[in-house]
C-alpha cells in the first residue's frame, strides 16, 4: 500500500532532504572545493575563513512527489569566482539515498514542485535571457521545457488539483514601462518613504503590486484574480 509511505515522506520531507543535500554536497560541490574541504579537515581545528563560507550550502525548500517516492529539494551555494548565488535543483529518493540533480549547474532555478499526476516534475528558471517562467520536465525523459510565457516574469506558482490551470504570482509592470518601449529619459522619483530601497527590488516607487493570476495550461489564457494597491 502506498498510504503509509506517502505520509512517512510527508512526515520527513524536510529532514530527509536536509540529510541529503548534506550527504549531496561532496558529490555536487566542484572539485576544487571538495580538495579544500578535505585539506581542511586534514588540518584540524582552525578559525573559519572567507574561503569555509563559501563551501557551505544552503539546503531547503522541499517538495514530496504525489506518490510519495521522491523528494525534490533545492542546494544554494556562492561561488568564490565570479561571486555570484546559484542555486540547483535535486530529487532524492524518500527512502534515501544518492541526490540526482534535475537542473544543470551554473544556470540558477527554483521552487521545485510536482504535477498533482506526478508525471512532471516542475521549477521556475530565468533562461535565454527571458524573465522567470515556470519549466517543467518529464520524468521520463526528454528535456525541459516552459509551461508559461509571461512579459514580466512570476514570482511563485501553485498546481490547480486537477493539473490544468496554474496559480501565478504575477508583479505588475511599472507604470512607465508599460507604454515606453523606446529609451527616453524617465521622469525622476520623488522619495517620499524612510525606506525608498530594498534589495532585488530596486527604488521603492509605491505604483507596482504582486496579484495573483490562474493561468490556463492548454489555452495559455491569463486571467487575474487580484488588483489594486495591496
Amino acid at each position: 500500500m502506498k498510504t503509509p509511505t506517502i505520509a512517512r515522506a510527508r512526515l520527513f520531507a524536510i529532514a530527509l532532504a536536509t540529510a541529503a543535500g548534506l550527504v549531496g554536497m561532496a558529490s555536487t560541490a566542484p572539485a576544487a572545493a571538495q580538495a579544500a574541504a578535505a585539506q581542511a579537515a586534514a588540518q584540524g581545528p582552525r578559525p573559519i575563513d572567507i574561503e569555509d563560507m563559501f563551501l557551505m550550502r544552503d539546503v531547503g525548500a522541499p517538495v514530496v512527489s504525489p506518490d510519495g517516492d521522491w523528494i525534490a529539494y533545492t542546494v544554494g551555494r556562492t561561488s568564490l569566482e565570479d561571486e555570484r548565488s546559484y542555486t540547483r535543483v535535486y530529487r532524492v529518493s524518500a527512502e534515501g539515498g544518492e541526490p540526482l540533480g534535475l537542473t544543470a549547474e551554473g544556470k540558477p532555478a527554483g521552487s521545485p514542485g510536482w504535477s498533482p499526476d506526478g508525471r512532471y516534475f516542475t521549477f521556475t528558471a530565468a533562461r535565454d535571457g527571458g524573465e522567470t517562467q515556470v519549466w517543467a520536465l518529464d520524468r521520463r525523459g526528454g528535456e525541459a521545457f516552459a509551461l508559461t510565457d509571461v512579459e514580466q516574469g512570476i514570482s511563485g506558482y501553485r498546481w490547480s488539483p486537477d493539473g490544468t490551470r496554474l496559480l501565478l504570482t504575477i508583479r505588475d509592470p511599472e507604470e512607465e514601462d508599460a507604454d515606453r518601449k523606446d529609451n527616453a529619459p524617465r521622469d525622476p522619483w520623488v522619495i517620499d518613504r524612510l525606506q525608498f530601497k530594498r534589495d532585488n527590488v530596486g527604488y521603492l516607487t509605491g505604483n507596482r503590486r504582486t496579484h495573483l493570476y490562474v493561468y490556463d495550461l492548454a489555452s495559455k489564457a491569463l486571467r487575474q484574480l487580484t488588483s489594486g494597491r495591496w
